[in-house]
């Protein structure tokens, strides 16, 4: 409603409404329905299966009946199985040609742009109302209260296009030629498995919409006009995300100032071009003595030119090349398929065995753009170092410990995300088929162990550095030592494993939290002391004494990246077969339960 037009609006609404015109809606409800009766026969263990376990279990003259019993209920349910997945296959497959459908409806109301408009631009909504949702909780620990939540969506999308420096971001390019051929979303060279897909691509709804090309007139007023009493709406909206007991204590704040201040870090500034946006700067960098030795040396002769425009291209060829280098693996695991069949590789069509040698290629190329982005940090830095040392008085100090303490920081934060992924990946396989073996139980053990002696070292260093004055301040603490997260876990073994990897799922979440916390503020710290290193240096002005220095220290857990565990994204081939997890296991399984079924009817009936 605040992000679209009206005519966008209008094309949604159509798109719903013609849903409602399909009487093949009804299928849904009967495959929801047959998914919970088949998935409680499948999966919910009940009286007459503790019978068979009894029996399972006693003397083994009677014993082989409750194992005949058990083979043929896991028959069965594996039957039952099989035909619940191929009801939803079915289904979502009439469920992308419903939306196709609907999306139709919506062109011959509104034309064949506004639909697709309003698709492109509810991406950027997303994600700003989500960010409003942030900083409203975040006023709200301070006693304050957002005016207005649209209002703070709306300066969001302007905030990210000021910090991007991109005026067009969440808005649809404009068509300069015909428009029918004009294509607002690029066309996907891989997507997930269709079987699995409820809603068609945006490329493939773009295409379909503009089958059959339809102009129309666009009203470009806002969605608000519809409603006399819009202001009303939008403040009962706002006020309903707060506790209505609390929300009387609270005092009224701008929407829009709150939202600067939200984007009002150093690293947010435009001049950046995004060099600092969900990026760390020191990771790839073993120590902070091999940024300052890649350094060509030397302060900068225009500090203006220390992150050229070029910058955001350098930075969108990393982030694409990447995208790019994991699509490909996905396709060569199967995890996602190619459009059409056909795999396109930068407009070449190429077999799944010359993926390996593309996969390769990229890697080279994204090596050579990454050691570019080095270079440039570490040029950055060594300039503003050298600037520091101009002026002494605890500045080269304070610029040297502060980059110290962030390349801790982050590497620590790393290390503690990687042990993570591995212990949840591990107890996601283990568990998957509701069952844990002997060798299963070790390698759960085996990764808890070595997480155990991991987590005490990240503990241990975090706990031994010492943070700035201002940074002390600005956490509103006297001594990090006091408050740094521990890791005081008792030695997991075979018995109480299971209660020490739930307890490991809280606490390093908290670790994270902590250290990308102090990522932020270390950052901010050291771009905030090169912008007034730098605004002293241009204006020939002394910058006075540095603040009291923090102190790093010299041995902590680092992770480079590429050195992250390599996690399984295959279950093992009886875990496949049990859970009938793809094809050729659904197959075999589907056949064993078929023949234990029949070779079961067929003795019965013989007798």
């Amino acid at each position: 409603m605040n992000v679209l037009t009206l005519s966008e609006l209008k094309a949604v609404l159509a798109h719903e409404f013609g849903h409602f015109a399909q009487n093949s809606m009804l299928v849904g409800r009967w495959v929801y329905i047959a998914n919970q009766i088949i998935s409680h026969m499948v999966h919910v263990r009940d009286w007459f299966d503790n019978i068979i376990r009894f029996i399972s279990g006693i003397d083994i003259r009677i014993a082989w009946i409750g194992w005949i019993l058990s083979l043929i209920l896991w028959s069965l349910r594996s039957l039952m199985d099989a035909l619940l997945r191929i009801v939803i296959i079915a289904e979502r497959a009439l469920s992308r040609e419903m939306e196709f459908n609907a999306d139709l409806v919506a062109v011959s109301v509104t034309g064949s742009d506004a639909l697709i408009d309003a698709l492109y631009k509810l991406q950027a909504a997303d994600q700003a109302w989500q960010t409003s949702i942030d900083v409203a909780n975040r006023v709200a620990g301070r006693d304050n209260i957002l005016e207005d939540l649209f209002a703070a969506q709306s300066e969001t999308i302007t905030e990210m296009q000021r910090i991007l420096d991109d005026k067009q971001y969440g808005q649809p390019s404009k068509p300069e030629g015909e428009p029918s051929a004009h294509r607002v979303f690029e066309q996907e060279n891989a997507r997930p498995p269709q079987m699995w897909s409820t809603h068609p691509p945006s490329s493939d709804r773009e295409a379909n919409a503009k089958s059959t090309y339809v102009p129309a007139v666009e009203d470009d007023r806002s969605a608000w006009v519809l409603f006399a009493e819009a202001a009303d709406i939008r403040q009962k909206i706002t006020m309903s995300v707060y506790d209505e007991a609390k929300v009387k204590d609270l005092t009224k704040t701008s929407s829009e100032q709150a939202v600067k201040k939200h984007f009002s870090n150093v690293s947010y500034a435009p001049e950046y071009r995004g060099a600092y946006l969900g990026r760390s700067p020191v990771r790839g960098f073993a120590s902070v003595s091999e940024i300052l030795n890649l350094a060509n040396g030397g302060a900068a002769t225009s500090l203006d030119d220390l992150y050229p425009r070029t910058m955001s291209s350098d930075l969108k060829r990393v982030r694409n090349l990447e995208i790019e280098r994991e699509t490909l693996k996905a396709l060569a695991s199967g995890d996602l398929k190619p459009s059409g069949g056909v795999i396109r590789h930068r407009g070449e069509e190429i077999s799944k065995a010359e993926i390996p040698e593309a996969i390769e290629e990229i890697a080279a190329e994204k090596k050579t753009a990454l050691q570019k982005l080095m270079q440039h940090e570490a040029d950055c830095r060594k300039t503003y170092l050298d600037i520091a040392e101009k002026y002494q008085n605890g500045w080269p100090e304070y610029l040297r410990t502060t980059l110290e303490l962030l390349h801790a920081s982050d590497h620590m934060q790393a290390t503690v995300a990687n042990e993570m992924a591995l212990l949840v990946n591990t107890w996601n396989v283990i568990t998957a088929d509701g069952k844990i073996g002997y060798f299963e139980k070790k390698r759960i053990l085996k990764v808890c162990q070595n997480l155990d002696g991991v987590m005490r070292e990240v503990a241990k260093s975090l706990g031994q550095l010492v943070l700035p004055e201002k940074v002390l301040k600005k956490l509103e603490i006297e001594e990090w030592a006091k408050v740094s997260p521990t890791f005081e876990f008792s030695k997991v073994d075979g018995k109480n494993w299971v209660e020490w990897c739930q307890a490991a799922f809280e606490v390093l979440p908290q670790f994270e939290h902590t250290l990308g916390l102090l990522h932020n503020i270390f950052l901010e710290e050291l771009l905030s002391s090169e912008q007034a290193l730098k605004k002293h240096h241009l204006a020939g002005t002394e910058p006075g004494p540095a603040p009291k220095s923090g102190k790093c220290i010299s041995d902590y857990p680092v992770l480079l990246p590429g050195d992250e565990y390599v996690l399984q994204k295959k279950l093992d081939l009886w875990n496949r077969f049990v859970l009938a997890h793809g094809i050729g296991p659904s197959i075999v399984r589907t056949a064993i339960s078929l023949t234990i079924i029949g070779g079961t009817l067929y003795l019965g009936l013989a007798q």
